[in-house]
């Protein structure tokens, strides 16, 4: 399997792993019944976006090792998708807030 097409993959479960924490820790927190609702959508999309932007542009300039272990590299693009995910939330909630 290419490494390429993992990394990747890894980087969009990464960003939707933590759209899912979030909301289900909003379901957790919250006594009304809460809904997926359209910030969600659009935050876990435009995350997926940057997160792929990001994947790419990291990846031209510094290849994926060669000769490490396919967990490594995919934990780290987990990782990174979920970090990148984290960044785009807190900028959608500062903006909504002003």
């Amino acid at each position: 399997m290419d490494v390429a097409l993992v990394v990747l993959a890894c980087v969009v479960l990464g960003a939707l792993a933590q759209t899912l924490v979030r909301f289900l820790s909003k379901i957790i927190q919250s006594a009304n019944p809460v809904s997926f609702d359209v910030k969600y959508w659009a935050t876990m999309a435009l995350s997926i976006i940057l997160t792929l932007i990001a994947a790419l542009g990291v990846f031209m300039v510094f290849p994926i090792p060669e000769g490490y272990p396919l967990v490594y590299i995919a934990v780290s693009a987990l990782l990174a998708g979920f970090a990148s995910n984290v960044v785009v939330n807190l900028t959608v909630d500062t903006v909504a807030k002003q």
